[in-house]
């Protein structure tokens, strides 16, 4: 053999090397999948905050119970409808404008329906309360849309022409987050909707076709704080490029959006993974978005989703 033809092979095991290394290195960057023990711990702890017990391990261990069903057994336990009553509880804070309003309102409405596997959508659409007993109670005396319309949303965040609250809406129920201007020191600004629409610093935010912060809070026009005006006709107001009168039609309108699977999806993952679901995670979202569209938006069925998964069941 020549010295070249030696050198020649030995570049070329260097460089298989090389790349065997780089390989290497990859999968361990990779999440792994973690034994089913494991598993049932870290879903035991997220859905009751207690560990598996000693009978619970021996099943799985046995095979007699499959994570899966484990996942069904600690949905439909009393820790679980604690645990996840403040997963609710954490979107609707206190606040100084809060201290008469029913603060429990909104979270026990979503609560009842996780819990009551009702469509997760009626948390828009609700023509219903839950009272501080946990029971169903119809709404007839006004106008009802889920906790779009309870005092609490309505009275929790205020500010000029509901801006404040029509932008709160957007981050929940849309997921869209709208960036503030500055103003240089002693600039003055009409603020009022024309002014705004027609300054090209505001207008973007204010007037935008889609998702004008102006035009959303028209949905809300008919209130004063939590109260309706007596007298009010709701006006014509537009999202998403859906036209509607009142916070009855914004809860349809968005309830029909992938603004709001995707947000209601988010909020699931979060509880689970302590984080928002990345760009980089777009097929485990379409995952979820199937098995949630499958079960006609039963949130159970999109929480047992998560933690069947083989993203949750990994480290």
């Amino acid at each position: 053999m020549t010295r070249r033809r030696r050198i020649t092979i030995l570049v070329g095991l260097a460089a298989s090397a090389g790349a065997m290394a780089v390989a290497w290195a990859q999968a361990q960057d990779r999440p792994q999948p973690m034994p089913d023990l494991s598993c049932l711990r870290k879903m035991s702890l997220d859905l009751t905050h207690r560990g598996p017990t000693d009978e619970q391990i021996a099943r799985l261990e046995s095979g007699e119970t499959t994570l899966e069903a484990f996942a069904d057994e600690f949905l439909a336990s009393p820790e679980f409808a604690a645990v996840s009553y403040d997963w609710m509880r954490r979107e609707f804070p206190s606040t100084d404008k809060t201290m008469e309003l029913d603060i429990e309102e909104p979270s026990r409405l979503m609560h009842y329906i996780l819990m009551e596997d009702r469509d997760w959508r009626e948390i828009m659409t609700a023509t219903y309360t839950v009272d501080a007993a946990g029971m169903e109670v119809p709404i007839t005396d006004r106008p009802a849309a889920g906790i779009l319309t309870t005092p609490y949303y309505l009275g929790s965040v205020t500010g000029s022409l509901r801006r404040n609250w029509a932008g709160r809406f957007e981050r929940q129920f849309a997921g869209i987050v709208l960036t503030p201007v500055t103003l240089e020191p002693g600039e003055m600004v009409d603020s009022s909707r024309d002014g705004l629409a027609n300054n090209p610093k505001c207008a973007g935010c204010h007037s935008h076709p889609v998702h004008g912060i102006d035009s959303l809070a028209l949905f809300a026009e008919c209130y004063d704080g939590p109260d309706r005006v007596e007298g009010c006709t709701d006006p014509q107001a537009t999202f998403l490029l859906e036209t509607g009168a009142g916070l009855v039609d914004l809860g349809r309108i968005v309830a029909a959006t992938n603004e709001f699977k995707s947000t209601s999806i988010n909020f699931f993952f979060k509880r689970l993974f302590g984080r928002d679901l990345a760009r980089e995670e777009s097929g485990y979202y379409s995952d979820l978005a199937h098995a949630f569209n499958e079960s006609e938006f039963r949130a159970r069925a999109l929480v047992k989703a998560i933690v069947t998964s083989p993203a949750y069941c990994s480290r």
